[in-house]
């Protein structure tokens, strides 16, 4: 494993999101009054009866600074319950461009790509974590490939 490294500059101080489990309501609500930033997951603004994203008109997300997170580990969890998925590695219900297109749509300041997760729960073992980084690695370059085509 590397050591000593820094996957983080935080010179100008360390920006703690709050996590909001939904595209609006009383938490983003609160973090909206606060001033404080937040981070929202693609699965928040996901409708699985309609297989697309739902970016709502009007929430106290757009007048925020809030990152998206990717849903790995909520994807993963659902790939365990279900199987095969539509999307992005047969793993999330959505595929790559509509992930794209929800950041690009959403307001988010910043923006996870999406991964394998490698949480305990769903990696059992360090061959299980290597084939998740290496698969990472690859949804990364299908995202860069679909962003920059």
């Amino acid at each position: 494993m590397p050591v000593r490294q820094r996957n983080a500059h935080v010179d100008a101080g360390l920006l703690v999101r709050v996590g909001i489990p939904h595209s609006g309501g009383r938490l983003a609500y609160h973090a909206f009054n606060e001033g404080y930033a937040g981070m929202v997951s693609a699965s928040a603004f996901w409708n699985p009866k309609t297989g697309r994203f739902r970016i709502p008109e009007a929430t106290d997300l757009t007048e925020m600074d809030f990152a998206l997170d990717s849903a790995g580990f909520t994807a993963m969890r659902l790939f365990q319950l279900k199987g095969r998925q539509r999307g992005i590695a047969g793993v999330y219900p959505w595929t790559m461009e509509q992930f794209v297109e929800l950041a690009a749509f959403s307001g988010a300041t910043w923006v996870s790509q999406p991964d394998l997760c490698c949480e305990p729960e769903i990696a059992a073992d360090q061959a299980a974590i290597d084939y998740r980084i290496n698969a990472t690695a690859t949804l990364l370059e299908g995202m860069l490939r679909v962003v920059y085509p």
